[in-house]
Parts: structure tokens; sequence; C-alpha cells
């Protein structure tokens, strides 16, 4: 996804996410479907008509990927949970 302002408001929104999922639910797993339908959400709070296309589906799969505190449950269906990524981490 290229650096714009709709990148950088969906890359802040996706940390958002990311902080309060790991806080609320630290045992529970979620996929990209949890993801999209999250971010829909904040964005149409925001009054924003912005739609997820799968370049960002691409960007934010990769992101959450990097996260330091998701690991990835499961590739085929696009999981991730809660936990150390100590891969992530050794690159930060």
């Amino acid at each position: 996804m290229a650096q714009d302002a709709r990148t950088t408001l969906v890359g802040e929104l996706l940390s958002e996410f990311i902080e309060d999922r790991v806080r609320q639910a630290p045992q529970q797993a979620f996929g990209m479907w949890d993801v999209k339908q999250s971010l829909a959400g904040m964005l149409g709070d925001a009054g924003m008509l912005i739609e997820l296309r799968p370049a960002d589906e691409r960007w934010i799969s990769a992101s959450l990927d990097r996260h330091p505190l998701l690991l990835r449950q499961s590739v085929s269906a696009a999981t991730w949970k809660p936990g150390l990524n100590k891969g992530a981490v050794a690159h930060a």
C-alpha cells in the first residue's frame, strides 16, 4: 500500500485494533474477517467512506505477521493469536 493519508489512517486503526484485541482477549485467536469488520466499523464511526481493497488485505496480513505481539496461527485460514513473536522482536 502506498504511503498516503489513507494508508496512515488504516495503519493507525490497525494498531488500535491490535492493542484492544491483545488487551481484551489475550487467549483468543482472530481472523482477517474480524480485522476487516473492526476496521470498517472504525472507519464508519469516523465518517470515512473507505473500503478495504485486496491490496489492503495483503498489507494488513503482512503487518500482522510482523507485529511483535501476534503469532500467525494458521496460514491457510489467515488467523493470528496474541503472543510474543520472537522473529518480529529480533528484527525490531
